[in-house]
């Protein structure tokens, strides 16, 4: 009895001849299937091993002979060593054209300079050859020259005080002194300037210059006569009461070019000068004269 009917008989079930003669075909059948597979399973197992052996086999055949890879690095620097030498042909022909156009183009600009040049020359050649054309140029030169304005101030020494009273009077400011112009001189402006340190009202009240007209500063030569130089007005210097302030530089805007004509002493007075109230006290005067010259 096989196993099969041992199981059946303990679970009580009857096993007849003819159960019995088909569990016993069936198990032989198993065993032919596993017989099968396990030679299958052989076969194949063999067939692998074949397979990974010959692979093997190859590679190491591969690496046993390094000469192929030498080979194809030998032909891997060939081509770079082509690719290579084409790109520098490219690039030194580049260069090279370059380097033409910049060459010409120097030479035509050193060409130009150098034409340029040469008419110059040719042109100051022609002139040192010619007396007469040298000449003028230098006559043109002198004429320009003395074209050109100089100038020069001139002051007088310093005046304590100029009064200005309440009544009409003529104060005399300190005198100029011109000098020092070049003797072939020509005068073609002069302007007048008076100086003051301080100016003080001793009024008791706002106090100003007073006038129904100009007061004219005046400068004589001493030998033409006077020539009004500032415009003094109604209403200047505006104080208020017993006070004192910072001076200031009056400037004339009347040329006396015809009475200031040279190198000489001149003269001022400051004609009708007159203040509100007693009095109106000008401290530390200087007068100046600004000359424009040409020589």
């Amino acid at each position: 009895m096989n196993w099969i009917q041992r199981i059946l008989a303990r679970m009580g079930v009857p096993v007849g001849a003819s159960l019995a003669a088909d569990i016993a075909t069936a198990q032989a059948v198993l065993t032919t299937l596993e017989t099968r597979l396990s030679a299958i399973r052989a076969g194949y197992l063999d067939q692998l091993d074949f397979a990974l052996q010959e692979a093997i086999a190859a590679l190491q055949t591969d690496l046993d002979n390094p000469d192929q890879y030498k080979a194809d690095l030998t032909t891997l620097e060939t081509r770079l060593s082509a690719i290579r030498a084409g790109y520098l042909d490219e690039l030194d022909f580049d260069l090279q054209g370059a380097l033409t156009a910049i060459a010409g183009y120097l030479d035509t600009e050193i060409a130009a300079i150098l034409a340029a040049v040469d008419t110059e020359v040719a042109a100051i050649e022609t002139k040192l050859d010619t007396p007469a054309n040298f000449m003028a140029d230098v006559s043109g030169l002198e004429a320009s020259v003395g074209r050109a304005l100089f100038t020069m101030d001139f002051w007088s020494a310093l005046k304590e005080e100029i009064l200005v009273t309440g009544a009409q009077t003529t104060p005399i400011p300190p005198p100029v002194v011109v000098d020092d112009l070049p003797g072939d001189a020509v005068i073609v402006r002069a302007i007048v300037m008076m100086k003051f340190r301080m100016v003080e009202n001793d009024y008791a009240g706002e106090n100003k210059l007073d006038a129904t007209a100009v007061l004219p500063m005046q400068v004589d030569d001493g030998v033409t006569g006077m020539l009004t130089c500032i415009n003094f007005v109604d209403e200047a210097f505006t104080l208020a009461e017993t006070t004192r302030e910072g001076g200031d530089v009056i400037i004339g805007d009347i040329d006396v070019a015809a009475r200031v004509d040279g190198n000489d002493t001149y003269d001022f007075q400051w004609l009708n000068a007159k203040a509100l109230f007693d009095n109106l006290r000008f401290n530390d005067v200087q007068m100046g004269i600004r000359i424009w010259y040409s020589v």
